[in-house]
């Protein structure tokens, strides 16, 4: 357990907001978890300096004196010139959340968003920021996300984990979690339907199926990625890397921690059908930011392909006592 001290206030550059309960989003702590929970009277409290969140009960020397009544507080602080939005109260538990994966996704994170918002009014929408250099954080906060983020990268399944960990505190388990990938722009609303088929019962996990191919190499990793999961839980999937799946919270929290960068799809994949979930895969007319047949493209597939042979590796133990 880490904690500050010596600290006695907040700069304006640490992108700082308070939500109904006064959760400080997007603090810029270096590997420290960043959302640093508030009760009681208001004091700091409970850093982890792991994968996990900020969901314990030190009192760090950090006070902040602010009123009692949770509901009336807000905090605007300015940075670069913009102003980031008083961040209003949430329902305590809302019925649908959406958590949206991002590395360097400013110029399609603050679309991504606004079309989530508009397909699921009332939806608590978070950003997993892998640390983005590019704004990443600051668009999303503008455009009414809640950020989770650390000072470095963690990888996608890392960073993912973190998010859903601080997503789930005090969620009702029938609640239904939406992740997806932070690109997706315009066509983010239309990722409504799996959260019904959920919803509705269909299926346990929902995952997107792409309409339309865009990009892609050889199919080495994807292929990869499709004989491993079949290999490992029997089940075989046409999108085995699709980041946009569905989930009650229940589900989602038996399924964590998710596997590490981007072996985190063919884990959840695995792991949810070996937990007897039902898996459906839904196509959808969907579009994202593309990789090519390009030197940064293969160079992103093999990174792919290491993080699934890792992923792959570590449930091949569990296989045999899942086939009997």
């Amino acid at each position: 357990m880490a904690t500050l001290s010596g600290q006695s206030s907040l700069q304006d550059d640490q992108d700082v907001a308070l939500g109904d309960r006064l959760a400080l989003l997007a603090l810029d702590l270096r590997d420290l978890a960043v959302v640093l929970g508030l009760h009681g009277h208001l004091h700091l409290h409970g850093l982890e300096d792991d994968d996990g969140v900020a969901l314990g009960d030190l009192v760090a020397d950090l006070y902040l004196d602010l009123p009692d009544g949770a509901g009336d507080v807000r905090l605007d602080i300015r940075h670069g010139g913009a102003q980031y939005p008083p961040v209003e109260r949430q329902a305590p538990n809302p019925h649908r959340v959406a958590i949206a994966a991002a590395h360097n996704e400013a110029d399609r994170v603050g679309a991504t968003l606004d079309s989530l918002a508009a397909a699921l009014p009332g939806a608590a929408l978070f950003v997993a920021d892998d640390a983005s250099a590019d704004g990443t954080q600051e668009v999303a906060m503008q455009h009414g996300a809640t950020v989770i983020r650390r000072g470095r990268s963690h990888g996608k399944g890392g960073n993912v984990t973190a998010a859903a960990e601080a997503a789930l505190d005090g969620l009702d388990p029938d609640a239904v979690v939406l992740l997806l990938d932070a690109d997706l722009a315009e066509s983010a609303g239309g990722l409504v339907p799996l959260i019904e088929a959920v919803e509705r019962g269909e299926c346990d996990l929902a995952v997107a199926r792409f309409a339309r191919s865009e990009g892609g190499g050889f199919g080495i990793a994807l292929g990869y990625a499709q004989r491993r999961i079949e290999e490992l839980s029997g089940f075989r999937a046409e999108a085995p890397i699709s980041g946009q799946r569905a989930m009650r919270a229940a589900t989602l929290r038996g399924l964590l921690p998710f596997a590490d960068g981007f072996g985190m799809e063919l884990g959840m994949t695995v792991d949810a059908v070996r937990a007897g979930h039902r898996v459906k895969e839904i196509e959808l007319p969907l579009s994202h930011r593309a990789t090519y047949r390009t030197i940064g493209g293969f160079l992103h597939r093999g990174r792919q392909l290491l993080d699934f042979r890792r992923a792959a590796r570590a449930r091949r133990a569990g296989a045999d006592s899942f086939r009997t």
